[in-house]
């Protein structure tokens, strides 16, 4: 194998490192204004990287393949590879070594510890910008604060009550009114699980009505079925009674209206509910 020497030039314009260790060489450019005409020769190339531990025998040999020769400087050795050996996409050209009379040898820098961090770079302000992307086509939905007292839903069975000349609100002194217009019997049909009842809360009641209807048994209430809100100004004429907790059979019953008022612009519930009983409930097949 070759043995070149490093040689001292007084014009060196630059800090190169070989080996782990600092020397001066020549730049790209100054190498340029120095052989205008490229009147030089490229004897070789070497790594500025450390030695590495030892490496397996077919990973020698294969190293030994690439390597002519020795670079000696300041009484330490490094391995010389021919020109080629180390692929401009991995490895990043520092500058230029004398050793001899036009001739140099080229010094290397390995990119990939630059390359894998660009890529996690990358990968990162690529994964920043989905989730940016995410978070701009997704927004996230405003948090839902329910008020304080939320009234039920008005029920879809609701039918709204002509207007008359008796719809004026009531002044309670803020209190609550209502005014209820009922029949005292309803009809439970097991083929429909609908009662049909007959209720009705004029436009001068300032409250609201939510009604249950139970069966009595004894000392017992069994519940049927609860309407939804039915404001001020609107009438239920059916209830569901599909979650009874009670299997009932075709005939006749007593049974009760349990009556709970809301507020229709706080929402609050009214402190005391009234029943309405002796309620006939005829139950048939049909």
């Amino acid at each position: 194998m070759t043995h070149f020497t490093h040689v001292f030039k007084q014009n060196y314009d630059k800090r190169l490192k070989l080996g782990g260790e600092s020397l001066f060489g020549y730049s790209k450019k100054k190498l340029r204004e120095l052989y205008p005409e490229k009147n030089y020769t490229i004897v070789g190339e070497a790594k500025s990287a450390k030695p590495k531990k030892k490496k397996t025998d077919a990973a020698e040999e294969k190293k030994n393949d690439r390597r002519i020769g020795h670079l000696s400087v300041d009484s330490k050795s490094y391995d010389l590879f021919k020109l080629g050996a180390h692929k401009r996409a991995f490895y990043r050209l520092d500058g230029y070594i004398c050793v001899g009379e036009d001739s140099f040898v080229v010094v290397h820098s390995c990119r990939i510890p630059f390359l894998v961090t660009l890529f996690v770079l990358l990968a990162l302000i690529a994964v920043t910008s989905v989730l940016i992307v995410q978070l701009l086509m997704n927004p996230k939905p405003p948090v839902v604060i329910n008020p304080d007292h939320p009234l039920p839903d008005i029920d879809p069975e609701i039918e709204h009550l002509p207007p008359s000349d008796d719809d004026e609100k009531v002044d309670s002194n803020g209190g609550g009114f209502v005014s209820i217009v009922y029949t005292k019997d309803a009809v439970v049909s097991l083929a429909t699980n609908k009662a049909t009842i007959f209720y009705q809360n004029p436009n001068k009641s300032n409250h609201s009505v939510v009604i249950e209807l139970y069966l009595v048994s004894g000392d017992a209430e069994y519940f049927l079925g609860r309407t939804g809100l039915i404001p001020a100004g609107s009438a239920i004429y059916e209830i569901d009674v599909s979650e009874r907790d009670a299997n009932v059979r075709a005939g006749i019953y007593t049974g009760l209206y349990r009556l709970f008022y809301y507020d229709p612009i706080t929402g609050e519930r009214a402190a005391l509910s009234s029943d309405v009983t002796e309620i006939q409930i005829s139950v048939n097949e049909q």
